[in-house]
């Protein structure tokens, strides 16, 4: 894939992670934003009805230049020791769920 996709990724924070896992989350897209050419928008969302406490699903949209910067990324350092301390400190309750997405219809923010 060499146009622009989207990544669209669901996490499922452990009971009472969910304050970690953004956190943990919040240095990585620091990580992308500086080093990352490639990735065009990184953002995450939660659902409007989220309570700050709440273990409510995390979700990420990215915006990619091409599979090949994201494939450049996921064999980054970085990126293995984000997925190990996920892993390590037991972050999240299921596997995550990713999506690899092109647009077909509709228009970007105005």
């Amino acid at each position: 894939m060499t146009s622009p996709f989207y990544v669209v990724a669901t996490l499922q924070p452990a009971p009472g992670k969910t304050q970690e896992v953004l956190a943990t989350l919040k240095s990585f897209t620091e990580y992308v934003k500086a080093t990352v050419p490639g990735c065009l928008q990184l953002e995450i969302f939660r659902p409007v009805d989220a309570e700050d406490g709440s273990d409510t699903p995390i979700f990420f949209i990215e915006l990619w230049d091409n599979m090949e910067a994201l494939e450049a990324l996921r064999k980054t350092e970085e990126y293995k020791a984000l997925y190990a301390k996920v892993e390590s400190d037991s972050l999240l309750s299921a596997v995550p769920e990713f999506k690899a997405l092109k647009s077909v219809l509709g228009f970007g923010p105005r």
